[in-house]
């Protein structure tokens, strides 16, 4: 049997929307580039445009070849990877997914000091995927699927477990890596519900950076704002985020679930 490590990066590898974005940039660029030098290029010799036509060719050409080599090597690397029966099955892979779930909600309620008979209540988990460069996140960690039941899936989610227990709020962030099953990024955090001033998801600047160096210009954020300045803040969607997918819209993250009773909770002690 494989590893766990080797099933899912096998899972993630045998995407195909995967393999065509690697190395699809370059020859897109280099196509562009290609063309304006056909555009420039000299019908009847003049020195100075043949220069101009090569500014564009010579580039052109080479990231035609570069990307051309990364999408086969690409091919071969992950050849056969698709009728593997060693590759798990997005009910496997879904089940991985939830027991990870499942576990860091534990791990943050120990964190926490607290149990769910301390609660006002049931802990609310917010789940959103995380694609672009991290601490702690290798970048050929940050990959994701639509699977054959046309669910999406990623290899690192950013995982929140709020608490509402009787006199503050406790939460705990993390992302999780799905292919070595742990978290990093571990923060904790509590305020007392006189000090939280605002509840919001909105539209936030935003300076994150997928692998490829695409910068994620704009973001959907759950802000839980605090009287000193401090914050709740998970980044949820992004237009950005959609477009590399291709999704109309990402799988439910629990963030509304999570608005309405954090609200319910500060209007029931903050009358």
């Amino acid at each position: 049997m494989p590893t766990r490590e080797i099933a899912t990066r096998a899972y993630f590898q045998s995407s195909e929307h995967n393999l065509k974005l690697r190395g699809a940039a370059s020859l897109i660029i280099s196509a562009l580039l290609i063309l304006v030098g056909i555009s420039v290029a000299p019908g009847s010799g003049g020195i100075t445009q043949g220069c101009i036509a090569l500014v564009f060719f010579v580039p052109g050409i080479t990231l035609g070849l570069l990307g051309g080599l990364r999408l086969l090597y690409d091919l071969w690397r992950n050849r056969g990877i698709r009728t593997n029966p060693d590759c798990p099955s997005d009910d496997e892979i879904q089940r991985l997914i939830d027991e990870g779930i499942e576990s860091a909600r534990n791990h943050a309620l120990d964190s926490l000091g607290l149990s769910d008979g301390h609660l006002a209540f049931e802990p609310l988990t917010i789940i959103a995927p995380l694609l672009w460069r991290t601490e702690g996140v290798h970048d050929d960690e940050l990959v994701f699927r639509r699977g054959k039941d046309g669910e999406l899936r990623f290899g690192v989610y950013s995982i929140t477990i709020i608490a509402l227990a009787e006199r503050h709020i406790a939460a705990f962030t993390c992302s999780y890596r799905l292919i070595y099953d742990d978290v990093v990024n571990v923060r904790i955090c509590e305020y007392q519900y006189h000090n939280i001033v605002s509840v919001s998801v909105s539209e936030k600047p935003s300076s994150l950076r997928f692998v490829s160096g695409e910068e994620i210009s704009t973001a959907q954020e759950f802000r839980v704002s605090v009287q000193n300045g401090e914050a709740i803040r998970i980044t949820i969607d992004a237009p950005a985020i959609r477009r590399l997918t291709g999704a109309d819209s990402l799988p439910s993250t629990g963030v509304e679930r999570a608005v309405r009773a954090i609200r319910a909770a500060l209007r029931d002690r903050n009358p």
